[in-house]
């Protein structure tokens, strides 16, 4: 198909940039060694909330989550005490009062983990001390088995506390296959969370799908996607596995995982029977029915100069032209809230051919256009094939990229199948050469080691 290829052991999804591992030790104080006041332009980022707790670890799961019984929620207390302090602390160093938030974030982990009080109490908690807009964007994502807990009562707390879109972490409707990936759901429980989510109210939901699993075949994938048909959601967000070192799945014999031509394959009958439901990609894995349904949090995050705000374990923010990531283990975490201090632990404050790489980085996701040739040209002074030249050719030899007279985007379906490898290619040589030092992986994204 062309000359770059995604290695199936060691692909990373390209989602923020700098790549994390590209990012310096560096602490609340380096960050923000004064609160921000007086800024010209509203501040008005979106902001992420991360709750750690899941009823397990998914075999390929390699973020900071905490496998726990569900209803033993005695832990998240203490969690949520943190997460308001940390909340306090920003207050004091961020300038919110003067900001309205239009797309709010709860990830981890699984949000619906916590207990309908618990979901009441984090969003009244929000809400009091942040403002969001009365047509805000507020998602939360899920897992089957929580949702259908106690007649769907975690449901009915999250319409209560004005969440509208709900993610549904599905991944498959195969059996065997949720079996061996570690899901603690059956394909059946799926689709009756999805439908007990839609007949309590819930007029907005995605849901999560992944290929390349293990033992995983063309019908297979097929089928799910088939289901996904029937269902119609309002988006689906389709993932290419990652096969994370240190996670249960990458101790399987390699000999179970489809070979990168299938995956291809798998991409391409993606695209094809989303696209042949009503679905347009908006992102080379995000798929919506209609433009109001496009997630208007992660669209920011691609927006350069938008900014995010993380809070809680391992959120990742971008305030002020610094990239910064909380720690990633609640004793530092705790240890860092307890002493007044911002959670912070990597970060970067970004250079001119950073911010030039970002924009190109993140915005050739965005679809159809990809890169505005004049808008890149207006930010920063200087054309896209001035400072890209000799990376679009390539590219566009490879038939991966096109140059217009108004954008850079991806073709199709080659540009979209390997959309990861091209953000790469517009990596800064200073993050290139960080990844190089630190043994990384071209992606450079979450991996072992960190700094």
């Amino acid at each position: 198909m062309s000359g770059l290829r995604r290695p199936r052991f060691e692909y990373e999804l390209v989602y923020f940039y700098p790549p994390l591992q590209a990012l310096h030790p560096t602490g609340s104080e380096e960050v923000y060694p004064r609160p921000i006041v007086g800024r010209g332009e509203p501040f008005q980022p979106s902001v992420y909330l991360h709750l750690p707790f899941c009823t397990g670890r998914c075999a390929y799961c390699h973020y900071a989550s905490l496998a726990r019984r569900l209803g033993d929620t005695s832990e998240v207390e203490d969690y949520l005490d943190a997460l308001e302090q940390e909340i306090l602390l920003l207050k004091r160093t961020l300038p919110f009062d003067n900001s309205q938030i239009e797309a709010v974030h709860f990830g981890g982990g699984t949000p619906t983990f916590l207990s309908p009080d618990q979901i009441r109490r984090v969003m009244d908690g929000l809400c009091t001390q942040i403002r969001t807009g009365s047509a805000a964007e507020i998602t939360w994502e899920s897992s089957p088995e929580t949702l259908l807990d106690d007649r769907g009562s975690r449901i009915d707390a999250l319409l209560q506390s004005r969440v509208n879109r709900l993610n549904v972490g599905v991944q498959s409707f195969e059996a065997s296959l949720l079996k061996v990936i570690g899901r603690r759901h059956t394909a059946v429980e799926a689709i009756r969370a999805f439908e007990l989510a839609r007949e309590k109210g819930f007029a907005n939901i995605n849901i999560d799908l992944i290929y390349g699993l293990p033992d995983q075949t063309l019908v297979q994938w097929e089928h799910t996607l088939d289901i996904v048909g029937d269902l119609r959601p309002e988006s689906v967000t389709v993932y290419h596995l990652r096969i994370k070192r240190g996670t249960r799945i990458a101790r399987l014999e390699r000999s179970r995982f489809v070979s990168e031509d299938q995956c291809l394959q798998m991409g391409a009958m993606m695209l094809q029977k989303l696209e042949g439901f009503g679905y347009h990609a908006w992102q080379p894995n995000q798929f919506a029915l209609e433009e109001p349904y496009v997630h208007r949090y992660l669209k920011s995050k691609w927006e350069a100069p938008v900014e995010v705000v993380g809070i809680g374990l391992s959120a990742y923010s971008f305030v002020d032209n610094w990239t910064y990531v909380n720690y990633r283990t609640l004793p530092e975490y705790y240890g860092a809230i307890r002493s007044g201090r911002l959670p912070i632990f990597l970060g970067k404050q970004l250079s001119c051919d950073q911010q030039m790489a970002k924009a190109v980085v993140l915005g050739i996701k965005l679809l159809p256009d990809g890169v505005s040739t004049s808008r890149f040209c207006e930010r920063f002074g200087v054309s896209l094939d001035q400072v890209y030249g000799p990376t679009i050719a390539r590219l566009q030899e490879a038939g991966l990229v096109e140059l217009t007279e108004t954008c850079l985007r991806l073709t199709r379906p080659s540009g979209l199948l390997l959309a990861d490898e091209v953000c790469v290619e517009f990596y800064a040589e200073e993050d290139s050469q960080r990844l190089r030092e630190v043994g990384a992986t071209r992606y450079g994204s979450y991996l072992d080691a960190l700094p």
